[in-house]
């Protein structure tokens, strides 16, 4: 930070994905000069109901099923050990595994794939929280899912978040980087790191499918 710090009084100006992201700059590298905010940019998410119904079968997932999905490479900063914690929580609250959760990402982190794949066989949750690994269709994935989970420690303006909206996606998110001010009233927004709001967060997606739709449709409008 200090050499960077250095190096940012040499510039005339500054860029963010974020105004959150701008002021994270200023805290830690001591910049008072201006900053440009220039949110993250994505191609518009058509859904398919083919693709969708298509995604479902490969994996085994039935049409009635409420399905969680979750896009990232497989590292601490992700926080999928809150959502996998969280997982826990809402299947003893709905008392069944009548939901999915779908991770589509590589792990970069090879460690933390391990001790995620591991903590996974020791909740008894290998039906219910499926590590998809590196996926070329993440689109399509859109189209099966029900509602969009972001359960990052730290973010910018994650472009999953956005392709998610631009879907139609619901979105239950922590308030980390840019996500508050881009998610909006369209989605539940919890703190990072906290399973529990995690927890009733996807209870009350599953529980209040009216609300859901509104969501969904908002998310679609906003982005």
């Amino acid at each position: 930070p200090k050499v960077l710090g250095l190096f940012f009084r040499r510039l005339a100006a500054v860029t963010a994905v974020s105004h959150a992201v701008g002021e994270r700059h200023r805290a830690e590298l001591g910049w008072d000069g201006p900053i440009a905010v220039i949110p993250n940019g994505i191609e518009p998410v058509c859904v398919s109901t083919d693709a969708g119904a298509r995604i479902r079968s490969q994996l085994s997932c039935p049409k009635e099923m409420f399905v969680f999905l979750a896009a990232g490479n497989v590292r601490p900063e992700k926080g999928f050990e809150d959502l996998l914690a969280a997982s826990s929580l809402l299947r003893k609250k709905i008392g069944g595994d009548n939901f999915r959760v779908w991770v589509a990402g590589g792990a970069s982190d090879r460690g933390c794939f391990s001790n995620l794949s591991a903590k996974i066989r020791e909740d008894g949750l290998e039906k219910v929280f499926l590590l998809l690994g590196y996926r070329d269709d993440v689109r399509d994935l859109y189209s099966a899912a029900d509602t969009f989970v972001l359960s990052s420690r730290s973010e910018g303006l994650p472009l999953v978040v956005l392709e998610a909206m631009s879907a139609g996606l619901p979105i239950i998110a922590t308030r980390v980087g840019g996500v508050p001010e881009t998610v909006g009233s369209c989605g539940i927004l919890c703190d990072p790191g906290n399973a529990a709001g995690l927890a009733e967060a996807m209870h009350a997606a599953i529980e209040d499918r009216d609300t859901l739709t509104k969501r969904a449709l908002a998310a679609k409008e906003r982005i």
